[in-house]
């Protein structure tokens, strides 16, 4: 690698494993938040992700992103490709867009106000 292409590895952090904790999904009545873990989103799984959802709204494209991404603490999938739509019919919205929002690397309104 040049060294520009360093400079943006090392601000980007591709392999970074990060982690966003899910309270709405605990799996023990509610005293654990669900850890989900993933690493950064790419333009590449984005596009997957647009095609696959027919349409760039955010809304259409958080489960499969969602199923793309989510793993577990030891790295295994949470979800099926098929699952998808499953997301979509059954998770609170809000809680998707969250989970999708920090994927993302993007910040919710919420958070850029200091709520």
């Amino acid at each position: 690698m040049n060294p520009l292409q360093t400079a943006i590895v090392a601000h980007a952090q591709p392999e970074l494993r990060r982690r966003i904790e899910v309270p709405e999904w605990s799996l023990d009545g509610g005293q654990t938040p669900l850890s989900i873990y993933y690493t950064m989103v790419t333009l590449e799984e984005q596009h997957q992700a647009n095609d696959l959802a027919k349409s760039g709204a955010l809304n259409k494209i958080a489960p499969y992103i969602v199923v793309m991404k989510a793993r577990d603490e030891k790295g295994e999938k949470l979800f099926k490709m098929g699952d998808a739509q499953w997301l979509r019919d059954n998770a609170a919205p809000d809680v998707l867009q969250r989970i999708v929002v920090s994927m993302l690397g993007r910040i919710s309104i919420e958070e850029a106000r200091g709520n």
